[in-house]
């Protein structure tokens, strides 16, 4: 389904010289690849340990994670990767009074982590913000959610596509001992 995406995206002008990408560790849980461009924030999210901007391409992007521990046995055990994303997907749109599903998939990254990811775009006739794009990506580890939120202005989502993408489908587990003699 995100062929679309990138069958809309043809009419863009090119993507100028990539930048240098370099891995940023969240918490010793996660690492991404972001673009040596994104300077860190502090205030885009309350809860966030992610929080990215590049100013010149009006690209934002954040990251959380759930530990399954938290969430209690019985919500553990039935809880699943299509409910987390669900959750996600309702905190993200409630924010807007229209959003349009472009885009989802389901996926192993090469890692062995389940993720879901959708495309959106979304406008808010209550907020002075220009229509915008959404990439939820979402990934289930044995011991965690964790979600990742992209967005910038629909009219530029053409032109950062292809960051976008390098960045959800670098998402990887920092190795723990625990996690490594469960997977040898």
């Amino acid at each position: 389904m995100l062929v679309i995406v990138a069958v809309g995206c043809t009419s863009c002008q090119e993507v100028k010289e990539p930048v240098e990408m370099r891995t940023v560790v969240v918490d010793s849980l996660y690492s991404v690849e972001l673009p040596n461009n994104m300077k860190e924030s502090y205030s885009m999210h309350a809860y966030a340990n992610l929080q990215y901007f590049a100013a010149d391409w009006n690209m934002y992007v954040i990251g959380l994670e759930d530990n399954k521990a938290n969430l209690g046995e019985i919500k553990a055990r039935r809880v699943q990767l299509v409910h987390y994303y669900d959750f996600v997907e309702n905190t993200v749109t409630e924010l807007v009074d229209t959003s349009m599903l472009i885009g989802v998939q389901s996926f192993i990254l090469p890692n062995g982590l389940d993720a879901k990811i959708g495309d959106y775009y979304t406008y808010n006739s209550q907020k002075a913000y220009p229509p915008l794009f959404y990439r939820i990506a979402v990934y289930e580890s044995d011991g965690y959610f964790f979600q990742l939120v992209l967005w910038t202005p629909y009219e530029s989502s053409c032109d950062y596509i292809g960051w976008i993408d390098s960045i959800t489908n670098s998402f990887d587990l920092i190795p723990t001992p625990e996690h490594l003699a469960k997977h040898r």
